[in-house]
């Protein structure tokens, strides 16, 4: 039988064989094996595996990962884009090495786009979990240097910077989604994002310079971040955070639309009019608040358009609806000349309505209605 002894990075076997007349050779060889290449065999096996044999996928729902390769190489200002499309509504998770970085609720679909400053070895990973069990993918992101920087020989090493943050406290970040779009001088670019706890639909702008790919992070937060010190006036819907990931474009955009949706059971609830919510957003000066028009109604949310001048801290804002009062007076002062009423009706008697054909002085009807109407909100215990 064939034994094997490991000595540093060589592989010695020794073969025992028979001759026919039973006399036994000993023949022994040797199988010189790098280990480091080895292991390097091992890992280019892996990255050509397909991600449904990386990922831990259960049957009960269909899942799509994009890309459907477990390795990718690119540049850091070209980012790949990973997405999860699930069958089902579902919950998904979305980490960096390790490090949770948003989570959405109740999606079918979901992107991920790294926003990275140094090159090195990257671990995404997505996990999606619904009533019919749970699903994860990981992918490995190899992000090389750009050309500039090869020419200025910079950001060597590991490391991420996860674009521009608020430095907001983890604990107070609800969402936090990142997309990256190519702006162009004097186009338009759009970012989408796809519901869940974001409230923020589109955001579209017009840059008077090229700014190549840019990241834009929106953190939707759980109460006014500490960094606002001031609240705003009216019922807040939900703040959120909004920053394009590169200085560049500060004071060079316009046409700036940003598209939002409200619950409407939010508005039913608060007793929200529709025409008084805003869009606000914070400054040294306080709350500054843009128009809203609204787009459409549908699915249970009620979406409007408004528009910025800067990004930073934003708040949703509306106001309620003034209670009606319970009883109004109402007098017809028209049809006679002298002075005197044909037909009075008046709310606030015992019936709710009271009502008297004739003539009457309209100052005494006045009061004699104001008069029970008095009482009915007064009433006297015996």
């Amino acid at each position: 039988m064939p034994n094997g002894k490991h000595q540093g990075n060589i592989i010695r076997l020794r073969a025992i064989s028979e001759r026919p007349q039973g006399c036994i050779v000993l023949k022994t060889f040797e199988i010189s094996v790098s280990f480091n290449l080895f292991l390097l065999t091992v890992v280019m096996v892996l990255a050509m595996l397909p991600v449904s044999a990386v990922g831990n996928v259960t049957s009960d729902f269909n899942v799509t990962f994009s890309p459907d390769f477990a390795v990718s190489t690119s540049r850091l200002d070209r980012a790949p884009e990973f997405s999860v499309n699930v069958s089902e509504v579902s919950d998904i998770l979305w980490y960096l090495d390790d490090e949770l970085l948003s989570t959405y609720n109740d999606v079918n679909t979901s992107g991920f786009v790294p926003s990275l400053s140094k090159t090195g070895n990257y671990s995404i990973k997505a996990f999606i979990s619904n009533g019919n069990g749970t699903v994860w993918n990981q992918w490995y992101w190899v992000a090389t240097s750009t050309p500039s920087q090869i020419i200025s020989g910079g950001s060597k090493g590991g490391g991420s910077s996860i674009s521009i943050s608020s430095g907001e406290d983890y604990n107070n970040i609800k969402v936090k989604d990142v997309k990256m779009q190519f702006v162009n001088k004097d186009a338009v670019t759009k970012y989408s994002f796809h519901g869940g706890q974001n409230p923020i639909d589109l955001l579209e702008f017009k840059s008077s310079v090229n700014a190549g790919y840019v990241k834009v992070t929106i953190e939707v937060l759980n109460n006014m971040s500490s960094s606002v010190s001031k609240t705003p006036d009216n019922t807040v819907y939900c703040y959120v955070y909004i920053v394009p990931g590169n200085t560049v474009l500060e004071n060079k955009l316009s046409d700036t639309r940003i598209v939002f949706h409200i619950d409407k059971s939010w508005i039913d609830e608060s007793n929200i009019d529709v025409d008084s919510v805003r869009l606000n957003r914070f400054s040294d000066s306080g709350w500054k608040s843009f128009p809203t028009k609204v787009i459409n109604e549908i699915n249970g949310n009620v979406t409007f358009v408004s528009t910025t001048t800067k990004f930073g801290y934003f708040s949703i804002t509306g106001k309620a609806n003034e209670n009606p009062r319970d009883d109004v007076i109402v007098v017809d002062m028209g049809g006679n000349a002298g002075g005197h009423l044909a037909n009075e009706t008046f709310a606030g008697s015992d019936n709710g309505i009271y009502a008297k054909t004739g003539d009457e002085d309209v100052l005494s009807s006045l009061l004699r209605s104001m008069t029970e109407l008095f009482i009915k909100r007064n009433p006297v215990n015996s």
